[in-house]
């Protein structure tokens, strides 16, 4: 792209901010003003009303409603359809003129996939332009909002423009916590104070590097980069940050080269960094001097992995011919990525002496190739994986299904290459003489390989154990969670002769009691003394990448009249453990109605409640659940909205319709959808299997990719110990479920006997775990990770 073309493409603003924010009010006061009439406003709203459309007062252009859902679970589908029939519409004066759009997302959207699609979708591409991110920030409830909401931090991290509301109504040392966080947080985005709405509407627009007023271009308006000066540069103190301050994980920063780069280092030097650190790569945005066009410098974006087409300026703008980029990454230090970049010019500038010809004999492209990579490894210090050449066949490919990834918010034909046990490509076609071995998936549906979040899969040492790779052919289960089957005193029994044999990805919670469930069916915690929290916190940390966190049964009939203490001491052993640890908490039939809100009132943000749905009694035959008398309690509703996990865990007690229609319409829809299979559950008629009882959402009347969603990327993001996992997204584990989605009637019933039809359901075909399949074709020779 010419620094010229953007004046024929339509400036795009997108107008983010979290809930209760003032977003609508700043749109609303901003579509008034005179010169916004030839101005399209996209609004989407998250439900099934969309109320900020009801409170946008129309101007002369049209609203577009989008009321499909969240902007950032749909972006390829509805967002790209409305920008390319607004198009086309306008060009058919079927809707009045229009220069500019702008996009206002809900409270809790991700802004990264709307930024995504503006920049590298063809068909948007090729008409819109980004112009900006405008964020709106409370002055009243920032900081608070900061603490508890990731989603805040990344939406104020990624802001051109930062409009702080409600400074009319915020204390005055209120106002200035929030603005030294805003300012640590995102130093080159312009902050304005906003009280009752009210901005210019020219501070808002014509952000980026072309300016469409003056058809020029200004690179340091759009870059900023005099914000970083000495003193002003935001870096962490690692040692005093505080891990409940989403932003204490956020780094701005600017570095600075005089020396131009070469295009080989800076080409490969952010392709290692997209495809390593990627997730972690926030925004990014530069003005590179190149050592082979030192006279025409390159202007670069990019939200995560991907990055905008370079531009390349005929000219310098000013005098100041310094390569300058401006990061905002999420634990990625600056040292690191100013180490990768070091190690490049080296790796590509400087190389050492290749092997002679007497040697390997590779040439001496291959050689600064593989130092280029070795070097990236080392600096990233992340995940690698080997690149595929033109003539590398793919060791597995997966051809004709119908891919539904809803981390990407994919959905269409696409074929799956995999090699080395890491997904290498997803394209509409690839090749069969690209493949060593083909698997024909054509009628069916291939998602990411599914995630039980609780499963009971520790057999020989629980009483209730099944392997977990005797599950994979009936749920298609590429990852297990262990719920709790081993304690501190038997889970080296698990990673050693369980992990160690078993070809599904296993991962598990540590139950606070010693011996975890060995004792079933005997009550492991009506002995308090047996849970020991030294134990289970030097368990948890001596094992961190496996353990994630403690498992503790809240059951009456399980803890007797040990009221809260258990919960109690697997979060205090979570916590001495230092690891971040989430505790799973089982509930059903607790002993009072008082002590169910309490548990609620004590889970922490990521702690998962499992068994959220279950209808069981306690001992007296009370109902002592979530939804008590028809009412979902108070503090179920507080604790969702505070970020606890909603999990089903079904197994063969604890799904009960009744509960999950009332927890759902009132406001605690799942998070994660989990099977608690187990030789028990296993046998009851509400066959618990994975598949089965995300079929029962789809009854329910969940979209087919929430449902996926919760059994794929939602219980990874719970893992978080592996990138990528749970998606279909290059470099990501090739863990893929291949799935029939079978229409028709079909009747399901839950835990308590309560029926109910559906016209849909899920039947597992195969499965792949790490790029090998579950039979045919097998690999020559059988390896698997």
């Amino acid at each position: 792209m010419s620094s010229t073309e953007p004046a024929s493409l339509i400036p795009t603003t997108l107008l983010t901010g979290f809930l209760g924010s003032g977003k609508t009010t700043v749109l609303n006061h901003v579509l008034k003003r005179p010169g916004m009439a030839a101005t399209a406003v996209i609004v989407n709203e998250f439900g099934e009303i969309g109320l900020d459309h009801l409170l946008v007062e129309r101007s002369s252009e049209d609203v577009v409603l989008l009321n499909s859902g969240c902007l950032c679970c749909t972006v390829r589908n509805d967002i790209v359809d409305t920008l390319t029939s607004l198009f086309v519409d306008r060009a058919k004066n079927k809707v009045p003129w229009f220069t500019r759009v702008v996009i206002e997302t809900t409270g809790l959207a991700d802004p990264a996939p709307i930024l995504h699609t503006l920049m590298t979708e063809p068909i948007v591409a090729a008409r819109y332009m980004l112009d900006g991110v405008v964020t709106t920030v409370d002055a009243v409830n920032g900081a608070a909002t900061f603490d508890r909401q990731p989603e805040a931090v990344k939406q104020a991290a990624v802001a051109d423009r930062l409009l702080l509301t409600k400074t009319d109504l915020a204390e005055p040392a209120l106002r200035q916590a929030v603005q030294t966080r805003l300012a640590a947080l995102n130093p080159s985005a312009l902050l304005i104070p906003v009280a009752q709405g009210t901005v210019e509407a020219g501070r808002l627009f014509n952000l980026g590097f072309f300016d469409p007023a003056t058809k020029s271009v200004d690179v340091q308006r759009w870059l900023r980069d005099e914000a970083f000066a000495a003193g002003n540069q935001h870096d962490h103190d690692a040692e005093h940050a505080d891990p409940n301050r989403h932003d204490d994980r956020i780094r701005a920063f600017c570095i600075t080269r005089e020396k131009p780069i070469s295009w080989a280092v800076l080409s490969g030097w952010l392709d290692g960094l997209a495809s390593m650190r990627g997730a972690d790569l926030l925004r990014f945005k530069a003005i590179v001097a190149l050592s082979d066009r030192p006279d025409e410098p390159v202007v670069l974006h990019g939200v995560q992995h991907l990055f905008h087409p370079p531009v390349l300026l005929p000219q310098w703008p000013s005098e100041d011919r310094r390569t300058r980029m401006i990061f905002i990454t999420r634990d990625l230090p600056q040292e690191a990525i100013e180490a990768a970049l070091t190690a490049f010019e080296k790796a590509v500038e400087e190389p050492l002496e290749p092997p002679s010809a007497t040697g390997t004999g590779e040439s001496r492209r291959e050689f600064l190739a593989g130092a280029a990579a070795a070097a990236a490894t080392t600096a990233f210090a992340g995940p690698a994986h080997a690149v595929m050449g033109p003539d590398d066949k793919f060791d597995l490919v997966i051809k004709g299904g119908d891919v539904l990834d809803p981390s990407q918010s994919l959905r269409g034909k696409h074929d799956i290459g995999i090699r080395y046990g890491i997904i290498e490509g997803v394209e509409p076609e690839i090749p069969a003489d690209r493949a060593l071995r083909v698997l024909d998936a054509s009628g069916n549906l291939i998602t990411p390989g599914l995630i039980d979040l609780h499963a009971h899969v520790y057999p020989y040492g629980s009483a209730i154990g099944i392997p977990a790779d005797e599950l994979v052919g009936h749920q298609c289960t590429t990852t297990c969670v262990s719920a709790g089957d081993a304690g501190a005193n038997n889970f080296a029994g698990f990673r050693r002769f369980v992990v160690a044999q078993t070809r599904t990805r296993l991962y598990a919670f540590i139950h606070i009691a010693n011996a975890g469930l060995a004792s079933f069916p005997v009550a492991e915690l009506t002995n308090i003394d047996v849970a020991n929290v030294d134990a289970a916190a030097k368990a948890i940390a001596e094992n961190a990448d496996l353990a994630l966190g403690a498992k503790v049964r809240m059951s009456e009939n399980i803890i007797a009249h040990n009221g809260i203490e258990p919960l109690k001491r697997a979060i205090a052993a979570c916590e001495k453990a230092g690891t971040g640890g989430r505790v799973m908490v089982h509930i059903g039939g607790v002993e009072t109605r008082a002590l169910m809100t309490e548990i609620l009132d004590l889970l922490r943000p990521g702690d998962i409640l499992t068994h959220c749905y279950t209808g069981a009694p306690n001992v007296a035959g009370d109902f002592t659940n979530i939804v008590q008398d028809g009412r979902l309690l108070p503090a179920a509703l507080a604790a969702k909205q505070r970020g606890v996990v909603f999990d089903v865990g079904h197994g063969g007690g604890s799904f009960d319709y009744t509960v999950a229609e009332t927890a759902i319409a009132q406001g605690c829809p799942p998070d994660t959808i989990s099977s608690d299979i187990h030789v028990l559950s296993g046998n009851t008629p509400g066959m618990p299997y994975l598949t089965w009882v995300m079929s029962k959402f789809l009854g329910l009347g969940f979209p087919l990719d929430q449902v996926v969603a919760m059994a794929t990327v939602n219980p990874a993001k719970v893992i978080n110990r592996v990138p990528k996992l749970g998606t279909l997204q290059v470099g990501a584990p090739g863990d893929v479920a291949i799935m029939e989605l079978i229409e028709g009637p079909v009747s399901f019933v839950d835990t308590r006997n309560n029926t109910r039809s559906g016209t849909v359901h899920l039947q597992p075909v195969q499965t792949v775990t790490a790029g090998v399949p579950f039979g045919r074709p097998y690999n020559l020779p059988f390896s698997v990770r």
